[in-house]
């Protein structure tokens, strides 16, 4: 019985060896497969289903798992963010504010990681940290509620 990142490195090895035409259909992002991308998807969406059922333990593990998958894909951004949010409600505030700086590594206006960043920095004492990151979350996505409160 394999697990899913044992799946994951397999597609991701199978997808080295393969032909050139196969390459051509290669997804965009370097040593990502077009499958790794939907399976790492796959992921976010139950992710997100069990932050909505509360289980945030469980969501931290599955976004983890897109990230497995998906490493630096185009969407990658959104898996650390989403899994900052998990650490947030977990109060893992310090695991919380490094997935938040990685998100913003690969996305540096992604206006929800700026939130995340900024509400990690306020539970770690951090205040001005806080507010400049809460700043920028404004700046970024006005329409986030959670970075007007």
């Amino acid at each position: 019985n394999q697990s899913y990142l044992d799946k994951c490195a397999k597609k991701l090895a199978d997808e080295k060896h393969s032909t050139t035409h196969q390459q051509s259909r290669r997804s965009t992002t370097p040593g990502v497969s077009p499958a790794s991308l939907k399976e790492a998807e796959k992921y976010k969406t139950k992710g997100n289903a069990l932050m909505a059922n509360r289980d945030y333990e469980s969501a931290y593990e599955a976004y983890t798992q897109a990230l497995n998958c998906s490493p630096n894909g185009p969407q990658s951004h959104v898996y650390y963010s989403n899994r900052a949010a998990a650490l947030c409600y977990l109060e893992r505030y310090q695991d919380a504010e490094m997935d938040s700086l990685k998100s913003l590594g690969l996305e540096p206006t992604y206006g929800k990681a700026h939130a995340r960043l900024g509400l990690s920095r306020f539970f770690l004492h951090d205040y001005a940290g806080a507010v400049q990151a809460y700043t920028l979350a404004l700046e970024y996505d006005p329409g986030n509620a959670a970075s007007q409160s």
